[in-house]
């Protein structure tokens, strides 16, 4: 079986508009402007979806077709509305519920759409058993996926597949998830083409066998809009599809927000997906919970895959609520949930700059207590009373090494490695 070949350049020669048809499932599979309605295929004992209202942009909730494992749609593409080296752009705004496979492969792939009937090319998810977290999406040709087709998708999540071929020799395929370009393709062997008058399927198999085989494997999910034209987009068109279909969208996906203490700081870790246009998230954070100041900011790196980042709140108060404000690149944003760190003393002990070289500043202590610097060994050399709630020592006339920082606040001793550099 032949690959397609993908490619990191092509020249983008995109087309005008055709002609379109738009799906939006107002519970029914008609086609709004009066074309062709989609059949809906029912394989594998599957039992007929039906249709429901969810949130699929935030801000709003959308009327979606909800399918069953082994069942599917087909766009029956009569009278060649779409051919084998022409241009077309199919968009889809979907999910699954889970990313795994059904019987007879339960850690196979789940298709999204499907072009030939004998060879089984199209779109997939593939699980995280390849193993790739949270699954992919991949061009698949009859290949394993490779590090340079994969993108990240979430199980339960909304995506908008997006393809564009460009057809007349040139034979160009170009991907998109959410209005962002994500993978590029030739397929001079069209095997991301319908071929003459045959359908194209959405979810499942057509049954056909061959190898691979992968009938029934879809899991359920819910389709929010589907179009197909037999002419190119041009990226702002489906940019402007993308924000059409979800004008709202939050500027990225919070998958996860915690914050721990270490050592007298607090330790901040996030994960996000789906950033598309996003410009940065400022850490924010509060003494009660309701007056919040902006603590750091920090940029974002505008993709849609799982980001993973990290910021250490050296000089925390006793009492500290974190929250984090997501921030578009139009202005728009939103907040995490509010995280507490609370620290027992309402002083505590700090030094810094540490390593030092020259002056050593000693935070979080009462007056009139007593601080030692020892040796590494314990030798005493030094022991000052403090006065007020800091002082600092000249740590230049020691030589580099390891020391010691010992405070006594009247009920326990507290300690602290020092490097003199």
């Amino acid at each position: 079986m032949k690959k397609v070949y993908l490619l990191g350049l092509l020249c983008i020669c995109f087309g005008s508009y055709g002609q379109t048809y738009h799906y939006n499932f107002n519970n029914n599979l008609n086609e709004t402007g009066g074309g062709p309605a989609l059949t809906d295929t029912l394989t594998c004992s599957a039992s007929a979806g039906t249709y429901s209202s969810q949130t699929v942009c935030t801000g709003g909730t959308k009327n979606v077709f909800d399918f069953n494992q082994g069942e599917g749609l087909i766009f029956r593409n009569d009278a060649g509305f779409i051919v084998p080296s022409s241009s077309y752009t199919i968009n889809i705004l979907m999910k699954f519920n889970a990313l795994n496979a059904g019987p007879p492969n339960p850690t196979g792939a789940q298709r999204i759409i499907n072009f030939d009937t004998a060879t089984n090319m199209g779109l997939y998810s593939f699980p995280p058993s390849f193993p790739i977290p949270d699954g992919v999406v991949h061009f698949y040709d009859g290949t394993a996926p490779s590090s340079n087709d994969n993108k990240e998708i979430l199980a339960n999540t909304y995506f908008l597949y997006s393809i564009v071929r460009i057809g007349g020799g040139v034979d160009s395929v170009y991907f998109y998830i959410n209005g962002v370009k994500s993978d590029s393709a030739h397929d001079n062997n069209q095997y991301l083409a319908p071929g003459t008058n045959q359908p194209i399927w959405l979810f499942i198999d057509n049954g056909i066998t061959g190898s691979p085989t992968y009938i029934c494997e879809s899991g359920a999910g819910s389709i929010s809009y589907l179009s197909l034209s037999n002419s190119s987009f041009t990226p702002t068109q489906i940019d402007s599809t993308w924000k059409a279909q979800c004008p709202t969208v939050l500027p990225l996906l919070l998958l996860d927000f915690q914050a721990s203490k270490q050592s007298g700081s607090v330790a901040l870790s996030w994960t996000t997906t789906n950033e598309v246009n996003t410009s940065h998230i400022d850490i924010e954070r509060s003494a009660d919970g309701i007056h919040f100041s902006t603590l750091a900011t920090v940029a974002t790196n505008n993709n849609i895959s799982t980001n993973n980042y990290n910021y250490t709140d050296r000089q925390p108060q006793s009492t500290n609520f974190y929250r984090l404000k997501m921030v578009d690149i139009d202005g728009k944003f939103s907040y995490s949930s509010v995280l507490k760190i609370s620290f027992t003393d309402a002083l505590r002990f700090e030094v810094y700059p540490n390593p030092v070289r020259n002056t050593l500043t000693i935070s979080g202590i009462n007056g009139n207590e007593i601080i030692k610097l020892l040796s590494s060994d314990g030798k005493l050399l030094i022991q000052k009373r403090a006065s007020g709630q800091s002082m600092t020592m000249d740590m230049s006339t020691y030589s580099p090494g390891l020391y010691i920082l010992q405070y006594f606040d009247g009920t326990k001793v507290q300690s602290r490695k020092i490097v003199r550099e």
